[in-house]
Order: structure tokens, then C-alpha cells, then sequence
């Protein structure tokens, strides 16, 4: 059927899935969408979880800075095999503190819709250790890929085998 936004009134207030402090969680062969929050958050050192093959979408309705998975400071994990679209912020986020985190084989389109104040990048990679191959990052205006919080190339990431066709940038430093 028809997956459609349920409205405010019945749409969850925060983050879809929260992973605190949890390790070796797996979040896998789910749709998360519709949520004020996060589609996903791993926070206060969620330590290896997986985040693997789930459709996120329209997620961060209410915050432009919020989107589909958020990799917290002291946690990390593994994204794979996930579709990202629409959601108002970007559609992964690693911030700055984060344990090693890899995202492979994953799709993000169309995230940071939302609006003059929305954090705008298909992936969003603050931290220093996180390793992104294989992805494909399409229909971002500012950046399919931001690394570092200007866009300035932070060591330590690996972007060098993202898929680049379609994407509008690429801000990438070969690893170490």
C-alpha cells in the first residue's frame, strides 16, 4: 500500500529508533519515515551497531537539522545497503567525536529538503574516522557529500569509490 506521512498528530515526537549505549544493536529490513526526529540516532556510545539494507525517508519534520541516520559523538557502527530520500536534514550524519563508523553501498537522494536553515549534504562526515565507499549520493544542491564542517577535506576519511555519477560534488581526501 500507500506510505504516506500520518500527520502531526500521530507521528512520533522524536527520533524513530534510538540505539543508547547500545552495542552490537541491528536495525535491519525496515521502512522508517515520518518522524519529527531522526529516522535513526545512535548516541551516548552506541558501539557497533548495524544499520542494514532499510528504506529512511521523510524523516526531521519538525527540525531542518535533523535526518535519516544520525551517528552521535562516542558511537559507531555500520550503515549498509540502505536507501536515504527526502528527509529534511542530511541523510547521514557522522558528527564530530564519533567512533569508527563505515557507510557502504548505500543510496542517499534528495535529503536536506528542508528549507534555507537545513544542513544539506546527501552524507554528512564530521568525524575523523569514518570510511565511506560504494555509495551513491544524488540530487543535493549544496553537496552530495560534505566532509568536515565546511566542506574542508578532514584526514582520515575515505571517500575515493563513491559512485560519482549524478552527483553534483564530491569534497573527498584519499585515506592515509
Amino acid at each position: 500500500g500507500a506510505c504516506g506521512d500520518p500527520g502531526a498528530a500521530t507521528r512520533s515526537a522524536g527520533d524513530k529508533i534510538r540505539l543508547v549505549g547500545a552495542g552490537s544493536a541491528i536495525v535491519q529490513n525496515k521502512v522508517i519515515a515520518f518522524s519529527a526526529g531522526n529516522g535513526i540516532g545512535l548516541s551516548t556510545s552506541a558501539s557497533a551497531g548495524q544499520i542494514l539494507a532499510n528504506e529512511i525517508r521523510e524523516n526531521g519534520l519538525v527540525t531542518t537539522t535533523l535526518g535519516g541516520i544520525n551517528v552521535g559523538s562516542g558511537s559507531g557502527g555500520t550503515v549498509q545497503g540502505n536507501l536515504l530520500v527526502a528527509n529534511n536534514g542530511a541523510g547521514i550524519e557522522v558528527a564530530n567525536g564519533a567512533a569508527a563508523t563505515t557507510i557502504v553501498n548505500t543510496t542517499v537522494s534528495g535529503n536536506g529538503v528542508g528549507g534555507t536553515r537545513a544542513v544539506t549534504a546527501g552524507l554528512r562526515l564530521l568525524g575523523s574516522c569514518t570510511t565511506a565507499a560504494r555509495n551513491i549520493a544524488t540530487a543535493r544542491s549544496r553537496g552530495a557529500i560534505l566532509v568536515g564542517s565546511r566542506g574542508t577535506p578532514t584526514p582520515r576519511h575515505d571517500t575515493s569509490n563513491l559512485h560519482e555519477a549524478r552527483c553534483r560534488t564530491i569534497t573527498a581526501v584519499p585515506p592515509e
